[in-house]
């Protein structure tokens, strides 16, 4: 069963709004020059921290008990990622050149 979720933003802002069938789900918020972005999905709160200059790799962190989740993988030029979350391997990647649509799959 396939599960979708959109976002909307305003211009310029650093906060996205989750949605799933227009019910607010969660959000993301990404501070000024900061590697570290703050989630809630569904009440959970996580914490993706990006590491590395040419070769990129983002920490999936629990909030609430501060532990892995897991991590993400980047290609080259940041179109694709491997997405190790729990125990689960996924695939992401944009979907349009504008880079306003991506999908998660596997």
């Amino acid at each position: 069963m396939e599960i979708y979720y959109n976002w909307k933003t305003k211009l310029f802002s650093k906060k996205f709004e989750i949605y799933q069938h227009d019910i607010l789900r969660g959000e993301i918020y990404k501070e000024n020059w900061s590697r570290k972005v703050k989630g809630e999905l569904n009440v959970r709160r996580i914490l993706f921290e990006t590491k590395g200059v040419f070769k990129y790799e983002t920490a999936i962190i629990d909030l609430q008990g501060e532990t892995g989740l897991g991590k993400v993988n980047f290609s080259g030029i940041r179109s694709r990622a491997t997405i190790l979350y729990q125990t689960k391997e996924y695939k992401w990647q944009f979907d349009n050149l504008l880079r306003s649509k991506w999908s998660v799959c596997d």
